[in-house]
């Protein structure tokens, strides 16, 4: 039996996309605007692109929270691989800016009263995809309203969304298991750079190290410094441990190895996704 023949339009239903488009100044009763048909594509395009960072994302943590994770592994590779697919969407969405932009202020008032009271304020995939990034409750700004424009079941799947452990959240188990730092037998040789200090206390003689390289207008930073790697427990503003930090740093100073090249384009990328999730944005 010969298997049905997939059309390209049936495939990707383009019917029902390209009739997505239903401007409220096409109704009866209002003077047709016609940018609000790229106002339109502009946030429905959003949307999808929300949906394909979603679905990475899940998969990233599905991998996440397995109980072991080989840092030189095909997974570990496979879920740098989807993060930097997650940053590479983010960019084109920060881009779209430039399209939207084409559009004057008048011509958005065009057509903007019609939409009233919707805003890009009232997508919840991107509430979920922050949540399940690492952006709690707590750390949102205006949360006590921040969904009181969803609609109930949007609200349940956002707070799904937080009440499960997150990519940050994740991420700090992660760090905190690396084991170069607790296996005394890596550390036979190590010859400590600061009095009294003894194997392994890589991290103290980096602090040692550090502070004595600041100059005199620098030496507040070395209080920062401690809080970040070496002061516990977490605030309601910081996610990862001090041993968490600790790990980290010591990644990202032998990134050049082959054994941590794989987990510094980890760490590297999730800070890309980070950095371009708040310099972007939706809003009607």
């Amino acid at each position: 039996m010969q298997p049905p023949t997939i059309h390209y339009a049936d495939y990707l239903q383009l019917d029902k996309i390209l009739n997505a488009q239903q401007p409220e100044s096409s109704k009866p009763g209002h003077q047709p605007a016609h940018d609000e048909m790229l106002f339109i594509i502009i946030h429905q395009t959003y949307e999808l692109w929300f949906k394909q960072m979603l679905f990475e994302t899940d998969a990233v943590l599905d991998t996440m929270r397995k109980p072991a994770l080989n840092d030189n592994s095909a997974e570990l590779q496979t879920m740098v691989h989807r993060l930097k697919r997650i940053a590479a969407i983010l960019k084109v969405l920060v881009q779209q800016i430039d399209i939207i932009e084409t559009m004057t202020p008048m011509d958005f008032l065009d057509f903007r009263d019609m939409l009233r009271p919707a805003s890009g304020f009232q997508s919840w995939q991107f509430k979920i995809l922050e949540a399940k990034l690492g952006l709690r409750f707590e750390q949102r700004h205006g949360k006590e309203y921040y969904t009181s424009q969803l609609r109930p079941a949007e609200i349940i799947l956002i707070k799904e969304a937080e009440n499960t452990a997150s990519v940050i959240t994740l991420l700090n188990t992660w760090l905190e298991r690396m084991p170069f730092i607790t296996d005394p037998y890596l550390w036979i040789n190590y010859q400590p750079v600061a009095a009294g200090n003894q194997p392994p206390e890589f991290f103290k003689d980096y602090a040692y190290i550090y502070k004595n390289s600041l100059a005199e207008g620098e030496k507040n930073n070395s209080v920062f410094f401690d809080q970040v790697f070496f002061d516990e427990p977490i605030n309601t503003h910081r996610q990862l441990t001090a041993k968490a930090c600790r790990n980290a740093l010591f990644i990202m100073l032998y990134r050049g190895y082959p054994m941590l090249e794989l987990p510094f384009q980890l760490l590297e990328t999730l800070l890309e996704i980070i950095t371009s999730s708040a310099t972007g944005g939706i809003g009607i």
